[in-house]
């Protein structure tokens, strides 16, 4: 089993959380698919580097939730996520998670990947766009990234 299998199902995990105490779920959940990371990913490294970013990308959806953005909203930059997440840990070949590093720009990494695998259709694609830039400008608000 792929990467792609073992963060794909998140996307179902993702939508049975309910948004109530959702930093408490997200734990949970994370340490429930720890032992299956770990068997699915291989090694070490990558097992750390898909856990980190999943980490961060969970930080940043509790983000959006406290700007106040609507459930609907919220819920596409989350299923986005999950893309981000599959695309990354598929084709990113990096050794360890660093913020800056991943999403130092505007512009949407692995789009054509996500056409590939995700979805073609402009709306998906917009939406993919737009989260990038939210994670963009959540990651150098966290200080990840220089002032250019």
């Amino acid at each position: 089993m792929g990467i792609e299998h073992v963060l794909g199902t998140a996307n179902g995990l993702a939508q049975q959380i309910d948004t109530t105490n959702i930093k408490e779920k997200i734990h949970s959940k994370i340490k429930k698919s720890n032992s299956k990371f770990k068997s699915r990913l291989g090694d070490e490294k990558s097992h750390k580097f898909a856990q980190d970013l999943c980490r961060y990308l969970f930080q940043f959806i509790d983000h959006l939730y406290k700007q106040g953005l609507s459930e609907k909203t919220v819920q596409m930059h989350l299923s986005n996520c999950w893309s981000i997440g599959i695309l990354e840990c598929g084709y990113g070949y990096r050794d360890e998670f660093f913020p800056g590093d991943i999403f130092y720009g505007l512009e949407a990494d692995y789009e054509y990947e996500f056409k590939k695998k995700m979805s073609d259709s402009n709306y998906a694609i917009k939406s993919y766009r737009s989260t990038w830039k939210k994670l963009y400008k959540y990651t150098k608000s966290l200080g990840f990234i220089d002032n250019e």
